[in-house]
């Protein structure tokens, strides 16, 4: 499975090409981060300070990761890609 993850000022439709190429072998999942595309955008004041710094977004991607693969096979490989503010930075 390939999780595509955008950068700034962008949605999931940055991978369109990319995703579309790569979907006949591979299972895709596009990324909206929060605030972006269709995904839900929380008004600032609404959440924590930092509710949209990157480690928040990863956190959230996270979250959303775990509760849909929940069901699958635990040795299920996952390849993050991401570009600018999608770019995995640090393993956790």
């Amino acid at each position: 499975m390939l999780v595509f993850i955008h950068g700034v000022l962008s949605d999931h439709l940055a991978w369109k090409y990319v995703a579309a190429e790569l979907s006949t072998d591979y299972e895709i999942w596009l990324v909206d981060l929060p605030g972006c595309g269709a995904s839900d955008a929380p008004r600032p004041a609404a959440i924590e300070p930092d509710g949209y710094s990157p480690t928040a977004m990863g956190e959230r991607v996270l979250q959303a990761m775990r509760q849909c693969l929940r069901a699958t096979d635990p040795r299920r490989q996952v390849t993050l890609v991401g570009h600018s503010l999608g770019a995995p930075w640090r393993s956790a």
